[in-house]
């Protein structure tokens, strides 16, 4: 799934709701298992949502580049 500004915004929304536990954005192409042991998770609470096609942006402290893979954390 390509992702714009507004759904990876809306997902970093949802971390600060506590809603999700964490948005992690990575411009490396990572397996979830990979994703897990840098974040320090079960596999299983790892979700790719997507790749972010779009103008460089930083929002609530997490940067987002052209191109990153987006994952979230449950």
């Amino acid at each position: 799934m390509i992702m714009n500004k507004e759904q990876v915004v809306k997902l970093i929304e949802e971390e600060k709701a506590g809603n999700i536990k964490e948005v992690y954005c990575t411009s490396a192409e990572n397996k979830n298992n990979e994703v897990a042991e840098v974040v320090g998770c079960a596999v299983e609470a790892v979700e790719y949502v997507g790749q972010f096609d779009g103008e460089n942006f930083e929002f609530e402290n997490k940067e987002v580049v052209d191109g990153d893979m987006i994952y979230i954390i449950k």
